[in-house]
């Protein structure tokens, strides 16, 4: 971090990229660490609320490491805000080595070799893929979120081009986006304590639908900052219930003696979908116009849904 904000990007533009690229790669390992971390750690259960906890911490460490770093380096400079950060980096090691293993790894311990290798990355594939419907958990696990990523990625453009500025944006996707995001983890950790994973879901899909046709109603009622609030208060709330009953799910489904491998692998096929699918649409809005395109948005949480009956379908068949 603190070469990060020490280099000077016009004269040593490869060796800056080269550091992100560094810590792009040790933050994305320790993402995949401390969400087995926590599988290993919880009930099945409690996967939920951990979860919705993991969410909370995250979205904090984003307000504190975005506005935050943004706040100090106004008043002290760049290199103050990042040693901010780097400070705040001391909470989550001191917490790592305070907490204990839930599982005992010291006859598993190996030196890289290729029974390590076979353990670590061929043993949870094939594990996975011995599964029932493994094919039909990854196609819904790949386009749950979808629906949501293809309306995100054109919301600024869309929010800008009814009339609002960037600062408004800013101001109300900082306040009322955090909060209900914040609140709709919490929420589904609380329905995941009560209801099966198919019901949660369920809901978390059709959330998702709902809160992008809100956006038409948007496009309708053009500058309005109030009605602004309320859109992007259930966009967010939505979006904070179905990604933490998504993560939950991965969660649940992880064989624990394969946690980190497994997880890493549903989340890639998550974030590649979606990175995937939502690159068309800016062409869509184009063709479409906006209230076309968020209804488009919306029926693209479809095939999710019928995914996720198929998975459970079968697995009550089987149960039976």
């Amino acid at each position: 971090f603190y070469l990060t904000g020490s280099i000077n990007a016009q004269e040593n533009l490869f060796f800056l990229a080269s550091i992100v690229c560094v810590t792009s790669f040790l933050s994305a390992s320790q993402d995949i660490v401390i969400d087995a971390f926590r599988i290993e750690m919880l009930d099945e259960a409690d996967q939920g609320i951990g979860v919705a906890a993991s969410t909370l911490g995250y979205r904090i460490g984003m307000l504190c490491s975005g506005a935050g770093a943004l706040y100090v380096s106004h008043y002290y400079g760049w290199h103050a805000a990042y040693l901010s950060v780097i400070f705040m980096m001391f909470i989550g090691l001191i917490a790592a080595i305070s907490c204990k293993e839930s599982l005992d790894r010291s006859s598993n311990s190996q030196s890289l070799s290729l029974d390590s290798i076979k353990n670590s990355f061929i043993k949870p594939f094939v594990e996975f893929s011995n599964r029932d419907s493994w094919w039909n958990i990854l196609l819904f696990v790949g386009l749950f979120k979808m629906s949501d990523a293809f309306a995100g990625v054109m919301t600024n453009s869309f929010l800008m081009d009814i009339g609002f500025n960037k600062k408004e944006i800013a101001d109300i996707v900082k306040i009322y986006g955090i909060i209900a995001t914040l609140i709709g983890s919490i929420i589904a950790g609380s329905m995941l304590k009560t209801l099966p994973y198919y019901k949660a879901l369920l809901i978390g899909g059709i959330l998702q639908m709902v809160s992008n046709l809100v956006f038409v109603l948007q496009a309708y009622q053009g500058h309005d900052v109030m009605f602004l609030a309320i859109n992007i208060s259930i966009e967010n709330l939505a979006s904070g219930i179905s990604s933490t009953v998504l993560l939950a799910y991965i969660s649940n489904i992880c064989n624990r003696e394969f946690t980190a491998t497994q997880y890493a692998l549903l989340t890639s096929t998550a974030g590649i979908a979606r990175s995937t699918f939502s690159s068309s649409a800016g062409k869509v809005a184009e063709l479409c116009g906006w209230s076309n395109f968020f209804i488009i948005s919306s029926i693209l949480s479809l095939p999710s849904i019928y995914f996720l009956n198929l998975i459970f379908k079968k697995k009550d068949k089987n149960a039976n």
